[in-house]
């Protein structure tokens, strides 16, 4: 992306396309809901770390069902966004963070 783009959404104050902040965030080693809002976790080590449960806690808690069609979506948009440059743990991060997000946006 060039630099020009990203002086256009900063002066314009309007947030890029999903693929385009995805792949701003994955740069700068942030969540996308801290570059959209500034607030909640900075890095996605602590995305990673507000998901991360011990076996005890996961086997009391309710798996929730996945939305296929919610998930796919989310999928092709990292995958599309990352152009492959992304580790698998880092994808993952991305994934579960926007997909959580999804989720809190039914339930609402």
């Amino acid at each position: 992306m060039a630099e020009s783009v990203l002086r256009t959404y900063l002066r314009d104050g309007r947030m890029p396309p999903l693929d385009r902040a995805l792949a701003i965030a994955a740069v700068a080693g942030v969540s996308v809901d801290w570059l959209a809002t500034g607030r909640g976790a900075r890095g996605l080590a602590q995305v990673r770390a507000a998901y991360t449960v011990s076996s005890e806690s996961a086997a009391a808690a309710e798996a929730p069902v996945l939305d296929a069609a919610v998930l796919e979506g989310i999928v092709k948009a990292v995958l599309q966004g990352q152009g492959g440059c992304a580790s698998p743990e880092h994808l993952a991060a991305m994934i579960v963070d926007l997909y959580q997000r999804a989720l809190d946006r039914g339930t609402r």
